[in-house]
This record gives structure tokens, C-alpha cells and sequence, in this order.
């Protein structure tokens, strides 16, 4: 995301993406693990996750998404922020907005989204005694002739252990990572289409004043919070 955030690379909010960036990109590495060891996969373009499901997400996820669509789809930005974009959406009141039903792969935005849709489906979770579970999408389909997607529902740590000999990447500590470097008063997660107008309001104002010696951007006070 150097890229993206070029154009205000010296302040907090490009800190906090890049240091976003760096959680995504692990997120990448252990899912690819996962994913070579266990043959339950997604469907390509199947998109069931994102139809009826806006994801809450936290300010640094709508600041790195907000950078991204700035810098890679301007015109569309600009469009959210002034709410005049066109969904091309199945549920316009609880779906995704950048879910696209005419798109092939669904998802507008693929290099900028969320962590929840990085993670869901090659995810697990922690049950009380804090080992793994994992939980198999009701949509995904099975590789392996001799591994069914749906014959468990939810696989313990040893399911785990013993069907793949590895365990998939748990949601919850890399949530707990995104935690410990946002700033305070924005750790509480909002809908996207609340939290993306104010993102991209705030990059579009940090590309335009961050050169300024004089411009102190994380503390204008004219910037709306991403959270309440």
C-alpha cells in the first residue's frame, strides 16, 4: 500500500494503514498454508457471503480501503462520498455496496477489502477452553471425492489436526493485532457504509493539506470521527 498512501505518507493515518497492510499480508501467507493442506474450497464467483451482509468494520479498515479505491477507482470514490453511486447490488439495505452482481468475482474492491472478507471461510474461531474450531461455509465444495465440505459441521482442534494435519488462521487474533495500533476512540467497528464516506472524506483531505509544514491532519477538527 506505499503506493496508495504516497500522497500522505507522513502522517498518522498512512502509519496506521501500512501497519494494516502488514496484518493482510499474513493473513495471505497462513491462509495459503491452510489452503494447501485443506481441500474444502470456496466456489469461484459464488458471492453468497456478501449479499445480505454489510461488513462492521473498524476506522483503520475504512481508511486502507478508502485509500485504496481513492488511488486505484477516484471517480467511484468520490461517487460514495457525495452519495451519488450506483449500487449494482441484490440487498441494497444489507448487503455489501461494492458487491456487484454483474461482476464475474462479485467483489469491486478485492485489493482493499476488509478483514472479515479476507478471513471468512478459510478462518477459525477459539471455543472456551481457547483451542481452534473451525466452522466450513455451507457453500463450500470439497477437492477430495473422499472428504465431504458438509459431513462436519464444525471441526474441533484434533478434526483439525487429524483430517489436515494443520490448523486454519484464527479471526479473532488477527482482529486482536488491528487493536493494538489504532488511535483511541476508533476500536469500535461501524457499518461500511457509514464508516467508508468519512474515510474517504479524510484522505481526500490528507492528500490535499499533508505537504503543509503547518497542517496537522490526525487532529483537524473538522474531520468527522470514523467512530462514536
Amino acid at each position: 500500500m506505499e503506493k496508495e498512501t504516497e500522497s500522505f505518507k507522513h502522517t498518522k493515518a498512512a502509519e496506521m494503514i501500512l501497519l494494516l497492510d502488514r496484518v493482510y499480508k499474513e493473513i495471505e501467507e497462513a491462509e495459503a498454508e491452510w489452503m494447501a493442506r485443506c481441500p474444502i474450497k470456496c466456489i469461484d464467483g459464488c458471492g453468497a457471503c456478501c449479499i445480505h451482509f454489510e461488513p462492521e468494520i473498524y476506522e483503520v479498515e475504512a481508511l486502507y480501503l478508502a485509500s485504496w479505491l481513492v488511488f486505484h477507482q477516484r471517480e467511484r470514490a468520490l461517487q460514495i462520498l457525495e452519495g451519488k453511486f450506483n449500487e449494482n447490488v441484490m440487498d441494497k439495505e444489507n448487503g455489501c455496496l461494492l458487491f456487484d452482481i454483474d461482476n464475474p468475482y462479485h467483489c469491486t474492491v478485492y485489493g482493499g477489502r476488509c478483514l472479515i472478507c479476507r478471513l471468512f471461510g478459510y478462518s477459525g474461531d477459539r471455543g472456551k477452553d481457547f483451542s481452534v474450531r473451525w466452522r466450513p461455509c455451507k457453500y463450500l465444495v470439497s477437492m477430495d471425492k473422499n472428504l465431504s465440505a458438509s459431513k462436519i459441521k464444525q471441526y474441533s482442534q484434533n478434526d483439525l489436526m487429524d483430517t489436515f494435519g494443520t490448523l486454519p488462521p484464527v479471526m479473532s487474533d488477527f482482529t486482536s493485532r488491528i487493536l493494538c495500533f489504532m488511535t483511541e476512540g476508533s476500536s469500535h467497528p461501524i457499518p461500511m457504509r457509514e464508516a467508508l464516506p468519512a474515510a474517504i472524506s479524510k484522505i481526500l483531505m490528507l492528500e490535499k493539506y499533508s505537504h503543509n509544514p503547518e497542517f496537522e491532519p490526525d487532529t483537524d477538527p473538522e474531520t468527522p470521527p470514523l467512530a462514536s
